[in-house]
């Protein structure tokens, strides 16, 4: 039987017992029952969400050794292609064509490099030049402030339950 159904039971059993429809006698045993029901399915249902957290941090850890991998294998390659570049530029050589490869060196489109100066520069000169972000909330400060006793009409402190399995 589903947990929500020996719940409903579970319930409407407590509303007959308020309602003084069940014998004294009768109390106990049911009640016991049930209870029993109860924490027999919310045991298997723990047990279950246990299992799904292990494998989800199982997937998590392999996740994890994946990206180191291809991480690893990337920077190797960009060593190689470097490697590559340079030694045929020592020769001379800006292309060479084989049976499976052709392998080229491009000029890459122009790119900007700023001296550590630049953003002083650009603030006075003329701020075209720069980006502006949008402001975000700092969500650690705002608690903070909550918890001091401050008060926004756009803010509000909650505390949320969650279940704990061990």
């Amino acid at each position: 039987m589903p947990l929500y159904e020996i719940s409903e039971r579970y319930f409407n059993f407590l509303q007959i017992f308020k309602n003084d429809e069940v014998p004294d006698e009768k109390v106990n045993y049911k009640f016991q029952s049930l209870e029993g029901e109860f924490s027999e399915k919310a045991d298997s249902i723990a047990c279950f969400i246990k299992n799904l957290n292990a494998e989800a941090e199982a997937i998590k850890k392999e996740i994890a050794s994946l990206i180191e991998r291809g991480t690893s294998k990337l920077k190797c390659a960009e060593r190689l292609t470097e490697y590559l570049k340079s030694q045929m530029e020592f020769i001379g050589k800006s292309k060479i064509e084989t049976a499976r490869n052709r392998i080229t060196i491009r000029k890459n489109p122009e790119s900007v490099i700023l001296t550590k100066d630049f953003l002083n520069w650009a603030k006075e000169s003329g701020k075209e030049f720069l980006k502006f972000k949008e402001p975000e909330p700092d969500k650690l400060k705002i608690k903070e402030f909550l918890q001091k006793g401050g008060e926004t009409l756009h803010a509000q402190l909650i505390q949320t339950k969650r279940i704990e399995i061990k």
